[in-house]
């Protein structure tokens, strides 16, 4: 795991990127090494990601395949959530010299990641009353849904920042950014047979 102030300096960067401050681009490394070790992000979001896929798959009372295993599930849910990271960023890095976004690949990159931090942290607070009352679901789906919709615009925030491109332009990578995850989710789904109808995700 990584040093406590290694990571505070990050995510400092992160809340100053999302206030609309650039000065939060010098809180990060974009050196070939920091590229790399800015994947340490998925690391640091695990405990929290695998309490929203405990609550996914406890907090059903059916499951897509009755002889699948919650251990399973579990783990399909998790390779879901990995392919929905990595992908949209393979994607991105195919086409950054079409978009003209090549220079600025490795600050979206880094600075999208350790952003994920800071988003996975701050739901888990609620998907945690999700998964400790169950019956509380309906009252926890009206506060996911303003916390989802802010955490889509602070993400589009991270990519305008970082790419230093109109605003139009900037919405337009995001926009596909974000199709690229929803259209990854429903093909790892089909491929390791899952069909979670009314998923909570």
């Amino acid at each position: 795991m990584m040093p406590g102030d290694e990571l505070h300096r990050y995510l400092n960067g992160v809340v100053l990127l999302l206030k609309g401050d650039k000065r939060g681009l010098t809180h990060f490394d974009f050196s070939p090494d920091g590229f790399w070790s800015s994947f340490r992000a998925i690391l640091v979001c695990l405990p929290s990601m695998f309490i929203q896929w405990l609550t996914a798959v406890y907090g059903r009372t059916t499951f897509p395949d009755d002889e699948m295993s919650p251990v399973w599930l579990v783990l399909c849910l998790a390779l879901i959530d990995l392919a929905t990271w990595i992908i949209p960023l393979m994607l991105l890095f195919v086409l950054a010299k079409f978009l003209d976004i090549r220079k600025r690949f490795v600050s979206l990159v880094v600075a999208s990641n350790w952003s994920l931090v800071l988003f996975n942290w701050l739901v888990l607070p609620i998907i945690s009353i999700r998964f400790f009352f169950p019956e509380s679901a309906s009252i926890i789906e009206a506060l996911m849904l303003p916390l989802g919709i802010a955490i889509i615009f602070f993400s589009w925030r991270i990519v305008h920042m970082t790419i230093d491109k109109p605003v139009g332009f900037s919405i337009a990578i995001y926009a596909m950014m974000l199709v690229s995850s929803v259209m990854t989710v429903a093909f790892m789904q089909s491929l390791l047979g899952l069909s979670f109808a009314g998923s909570d995700f």
